[in-house]
C-alpha cells in the first residue's frame, strides 16, 4: 500500500479572498491619491511656466517700449529663450500683453486646471487674472506690519507752530540749543513721567534711560511743541527701573528700540561727537 500525505499546506479560499479585498481597498485609496500628486506636479509646472513668461515679458519691456505687445514668438526667440514644454499650453492674448494690463494663462495638457498671472506676478486659478476660483498666490508674501518705535528721537532744532525756529532759555548764550537733542524719549502714561535715553547710552548700545522728568517739567513743554509742530507723537510704554519693558514686563533690548539708521537720519552729521565733547 502507498502512504497518503495529508499534511500539505496552502491558502484557503477565504484567505485568498481576504488578501484580494485588502489589495482592492489599498488600490481604491492609493490610485486617486497618486493621480492627485501627478496633477499637482503638472500644475506646479504650469505655474512655473507662467512665472517665466512674466519675467521674460518684463525683460522684453525693459529692452523695448512698455506699450509694445509681448507675444510668445518674441520671448521664445533666442534673445529671451523661453523654453515652452510640449505639454504646456500658454495663452498670451494681444489685448492683455502690454505691461499696463499684462495677463497670461497656462494649462498643462495632463491637468484639468488652468492658471493665470498678472503684472504683479499674482497667480490665480482660472483664465482671467484674479478671476473666479480664488487666488493661489503661491509666491506672494504679505509685508509685516511695522513696529511702533519704543522711544522717539528728538531733533536738534525745534520749530514753533508758525514754522519759526524756537528759542530755548536753557543755555545762556545758546538760544537755539535743544537740551533734549539726540535723546530718545519714552512716556510712561502710568506714572505720567518722561524718560530720556542720552546720546552716550545710544552710542554705547545701552538700553538704560539716563534721565526722567514729570509732565509738568519745562522739558515736557518742548516735547508738546514738537508734537504740535511736527505731527509726530512721543512713543509711549511702560518703564521699570529706567528701562523700557513691554506689556508683559519683559525688558526691551537695545536692538528692539529703533533702527540705527533712523537715528542717523534725524540727526545732523557729527552731532553725537559734538554733544559728547561738551560733557
Amino acid at each position: 500500500m502507498h502512504p497518503t500525505h495529508k499534511s500539505e499546506s496552502g491558502f484557503t479560499l477565504i484567505e485568498l479572498l481576504i488578501v484580494i479585498a485588502i489589495i482592492g481597498i489599498l488600490a481604491a485609496i492609493a490610485i486617486p491619491q497618486f493621480n492627485q500628486y501627478k496633477i499637482r506636479g503638472y500644475d506646479t509646472s504650469a505655474k512655473q511656466g507662467l512665472r517665466d513668461v512674466a519675467l521674460l515679458c518684463n525683460a522684453y519691456w525693459i529692452d523695448n517700449d512698455c506699450s509694445e505687445e509681448c507675444s510668445l514668438p518674441k520671448i521664445i526667440a533666442a534673445a529671451y529663450g523661453f523654453n515652452q514644454s510640449s505639454d504646456l499650453d500658454v495663452t498670451l492674448p494681444s489685448t492683455s500683453s502690454q505691461c499696463s494690463n499684462f495677463c497670461a494663462s497656462a494649462k498643462s495638457n495632463s491637468s484639468p486646471n488652468t492658471y493665470s498671472i498678472d503684472s504683479a506676478a499674482l497667480i490665480s486659478s482660472g483664465t482671467s487674472c484674479g478671476g473666479a476660483g480664488g487666488s493661489v498666490q503661491t509666491a506672494s508674501v504679505s509685508a509685516p506690519e511695522p513696529k511702533a518705535p519704543v522711544c522717539t528721537m528728538i531733533p536738534e532744532k525745534l520749530n514753533n507752530e508758525d514754522g519759526s525756529q524756537y528759542a530755548f532759555n536753557t543755555y545762556v548764550g545758546y538760544p537755539l540749543r535743544n537740551p533734549l537733542a539726540g535723546h530718545c524719549v519714552r512716556y510712561d502714561k502710568k506714572t505720567e513721567t518722561y524718560y530720556a535715553m542720552m546720546p552716550n547710552s545710544i552710542q554705547a548700545h545701552s538700553d538704560q534711560y539716563n534721565m526722567s522728568f514729570p509732565g509738568t517739567h519745562v522739558y515736557a513743554t518742548y516735547l508738546d511743541l514738537l508734537v504740535k509742530s511736527s505731527g509726530n507723537e512721543i512713543a509711549e510704554g511702560l518703564m521699570d527701573n529706567g528701562r523700557a519693558v513691554d506689556k508683559n514686563g519683559q525688558r526691551v533690548s537695545f536692538d528692539d528700540h529703533m533702527e540705527m539708521e533712523s537715528w542717523e537720519e534725524i540727526q545732523p552729521e557729527g552731532y553725537y561727537e559734538r554733544h559728547l565733547s561738551r560733557e
